[in-house]
């Protein structure tokens, strides 16, 4: 869990910017934000939802990691399992379930594996 000296630490100048996944309807949404802290540690925020269907969701407040690529790695873990979940009930729509395809091969990446999207100029809230 992240301290109040941690958070404070994680100020706009410290942070990459908001790195964004989504489908091609934008009826998925992964993004995440990844800011360096003073003690060459980095934290990691998640936001992760469907607009579609049952329109659930997941978030996270920053989580703090030993390097960069731990919480990249953390992002595609959490973000593929969310994805991964089972799709189903009276809310579930054929949007949905193409939503959760696109996503999912986002998160795959191919041949190299998951590749990260370039941060927006605007940081999370």
């Amino acid at each position: 869990m992240v301290t109040i000296h941690e958070l404070e630490a994680i100020s706009a100048s410290h942070r990459e910017g908001k790195r964004q996944l989504q489908t091609r309807q934008s009826h998925a949404t992964a993004f995440y934000d990844i800011a360096q802290l003073d003690d060459d540690r980095f934290a990691i925020t998640i936001h992760l939802s469907y607009s579609v269907g049952d329109c659930r969701g997941r978030g996270t407040p920053f989580e703090i990691f030993e390097t960069r690529q731990d919480c990249v790695d953390h992002f595609a873990e959490q973000a593929t399992r969310f994805f991964a979940g089972e799709v189903s009930g009276g809310c579930t729509t054929l949007s949905q379930v193409t939503a959760q395809q696109e996503m999912l091969t986002l998160l795959d990446g191919g041949l190299f594996g998951f590749v990260e999207p370039a941060p927006a100029s605007i940081h999370l809230h």
